[in-house]
């Protein structure tokens, strides 16, 4: 998705990013386009600060590696987190990902 919108559309995109260091995040580093910041859906004021200056927000976190609190807190506290980071920041579409294998 991310090199889509930034290879095909020319858009730039805030990538909100909880592990660096993983090969998903060496790929996004590679493409031009991306900025990443370091934070967590968990945390409003990360999110906030990587959705500034952003028209839309697409979000797809999700934690399968976290016990059962850990992946609740992601699923149901850190969609909160973005919708109100969203309507906060005025956003003009909100994209929600809700599925295990995103």
């Amino acid at each position: 998705m991310v090199e889509c919108l930034t290879q095909v559309y020319g858009v730039e995109v805030h990538a909100l990013v909880h592990r660096f260091g993983t090969v998903g995040v060496a790929r996004l580093a590679r493409l031009t386009g991306v900025r990443l910041f370091a934070g967590d859906v968990s945390d409003p004021v990360s999110l906030q600060h990587a959705a500034a200056g952003c028209t839309h927000l697409i979000h797809c976190a999700i934690d399968t590696t976290g016990d059962a609190r850990r992946q609740r807190t992601v699923a149901v506290a850190g969609t909160q987190h973005v919708l109100e980071v969203a309507a906060r920041l005025g956003m003009t579409r909100l994209v929600h990902f809700s599925s295990a294998s995103v």
